[in-house]
Order: C-alpha cells, then sequence, then structure tokens
C-alpha cells in the first residue's frame, strides 16, 4: 500500500521517515502512521484530531521518542493538507 504521504522527521536518533496514510471513519479523518527506528524496529500509531489540533491517539502504545515529536508529526499533517 502506497503513503498518503511521508515526511522525514529530525529525531534524537537521526532522520527518520514517517509514512502517513489517511483513513476515513465515522468519526472523521484520522491518520495511520508508521516508522522504523534505527534499530529497524516498526512503529505504528494513530493520529486523531482534537480541538483543532493532530495528537497521538491516547491508547497509542509508542515510545515516548515518538510522543515527543508529536507537533512536528502535526505539522507534516497540517502541511499535507494545504
Amino acid at each position: 500500500m502506497t503513503p498518503y504521504f511521508t515526511k522525514r522527521i529530525q529525531t534524537f536518533n537521526g532522520l527518520i521517515n514517517f509514512y502517513f496514510n489517511r483513513i476515513y471513519t465515522a468519526e472523521g479523518i484520522r491518520y495511520h502512521v508508521s516508522c522504523m527506528d534505527i534499530r529497524r524496529k516498526t512503529h505504528a500509531f494513530s493520529m486523531v484530531e482534537m480541538l483543532g489540533q493532530w495528537i497521538v491517539a491516547h491508547n497509542c502504545k509508542c515510545p515516548t521518542w515518538i510522543k515527543n515529536l508529536e507537533k512536528d508529526l502535526e505539522q507534516a499533517i497540517l502541511e499535507s493538507i494545504s
């Protein structure tokens, strides 16, 4: 499956590619995001819009370093929308 868009984001471990897939749900648009860290471990999580901001879904079991990138991930989504 081809991602809706890809964004390379600087992390404390270097540049990592994040793959965003837009999903239409009954609750509205969500983004399924995946990436591979420098140890080649894959991480997947969802981003949802809440009160006008894109945030990592609360039920996400992703590592803290991904949650710390929430603003960068939100910016990537906003850039893709405009």
